[in-house]
């Protein structure tokens, strides 16, 4: 499921405004940031199968950013597929970011827009 709201906390109404959700692929376990009015979603994990028995997956290296007006831009890919991300508030641009990789990679981040 591929899925993305809104939420301003700061209102009296809180009410969920649903926005475009980001390009294929849906994903779990992905980092998701916010830097002002950007948001950033980096890597996660894709189920190769729609069985929920099976436990195909494969570790994406695809990275956005949105902004609301202009939307979704796909930013450079990751060196390999990560998953399991820690992520904190960032106060500056650009921004470091460390995961799990996949099997098939060894390296250790990325720094990302």
């Amino acid at each position: 499921m591929r899925s993305f709201w809104r939420l301003d906390i700061t209102s009296t109404n809180l009410q969920g405004e649903v926005l475009d959700a980001w390009p294929e692929p849906a994903r779990y376990f992905a980092v998701s940031a916010s830097v002002d009015e950007a948001f950033y979603l980096i890597g996660g994990i894709q189920m190769d199968s729609e069985d929920e028995n099976t436990s195909a997956h494969r570790y994406l290296m695809d990275a956005y950013w949105y902004s609301p007006g202009p939307g979704w831009e796909q930013l450079a890919d990751l060196h390999g597929g990560y998953a399991y991300f820690a992520s904190s508030k960032p106060r500056v641009s650009p921004f470091i970011i460390a995961g799990m990789p996949s099997a098939s990679h060894t390296g250790a981040g990325a720094s990302v827009r």
